[in-house]
């Protein structure tokens, strides 16, 4: 069962702000090094669950199609929540609903180029 403190999630946080980049970006959106995790929650939620497990939940935030996670011991994570302007915390997400990837897209890819950056980091 996966128990990350707090100390955990904000040291993941940075890693992945070491990672992100205009080539893990979603296409609707521009790079901002002042705002690195937005349009990055798709490929971070997929990269959290390849690690550690738990689920990718979608829903919506101010109209935007947003993702986050479930961790396997049922805690929920967001680190990409700051793109917003609510805050840190966006809990409850009322229209969430389960994601299961299948398909390679652009999203696989962008994917791809955030996961090897994040084994990178983790060497």
């Amino acid at each position: 069962m996966i128990d990350l403190t707090t100390e955990q999630l904000r040291e993941l946080r940075e890693k992945l702000e070491k990672c992100w980049c205009k080539e893990t970006i979603w296409h609707k959106n521009t790079w901002n090094p002042d705002k690195p995790s937005k349009g990055q929650c798709y490929v971070t939620s997929i990269l959290i669950q390849d690690v550690f497990g738990g689920k990718v939940f979608r829903g919506s935030v101010d109209n935007e199609e947003h993702y986050w996670n479930e961790l396997p011991d049922g805690t929920e994570i967001d680190l990409t929540s700051d793109q917003f302007d609510g805050g840190d915390k966006l809990y409850p997400h009322p229209n969430r609903s389960f994601l299961k990837v299948v398909t390679p897209n652009r999203r696989n890819k962008r994917y791809l180029i955030l996961k090897e950056k994040y084994l990178a980091v983790n060497k």
